[in-house]
């Protein structure tokens, strides 16, 4: 449980720490407001994600399930938000990204002081695959993410 919980604060702290560059995305007219609609989304998903994080590092199973749900309901504002937009690859990027918080969300809310190690595998693995999404959409909207 700790090392998700170490991947979730990775996450909401590189979510603060992006910063837009330079770059045209190759498809579609994308514009400022879009761009800044979604890098802002996807700080307020890293904000989402603390309260997730922070239930799951104290073993605190009643709110560990009320964040999950709320990072669920925050998913649906995203996507209202920044969906569709203007360029495809983007908007492919993301919504698998979203899609992907969405499965996490579902399963983290379904765990338990009985959930096991292959439980949390399975969690981890689904944070990972839907964060790379999340940071391929930022890159291909020219924001450089920072190494860490």
């Amino acid at each position: 449980m700790r090392l998700l919980c170490a991947v979730l604060a990775a996450l909401a702290l590189l979510t603060g720490c992006t910063t837009v560059t330079a770059g045209t995305p190759t498809m579609g007219p994308v514009d400022n407001e879009w761009r800044n609609a979604v890098i802002d989304a996807v700080v307020q998903l890293g904000t989402a994600l603390g309260p997730v994080g922070d239930a799951m590092s104290s073993d605190d199973y009643p709110a560990l399930q009320t964040s999950c749900r709320d990072l669920g309901t925050y998913l649906d504002t995203m996507e209202r938000k920044v969906l569709p937009g203007p360029d495809p690859n983007v908007n492919s990027a993301l919504r698998d990204g979203i899609d992907g918080y969405r499965e996490v969300a579902t399963m983290c809310e379904a765990l338990t002081p009985t959930s096991t190690p292959a439980d949390l595998q399975q969690l981890s693995i689904a944070i990972d695959g839907a964060d790379k999404r999340i940071k391929d959409a930022l890159k291909l909207l020219g924001v450089e993410i920072p190494k860490r």
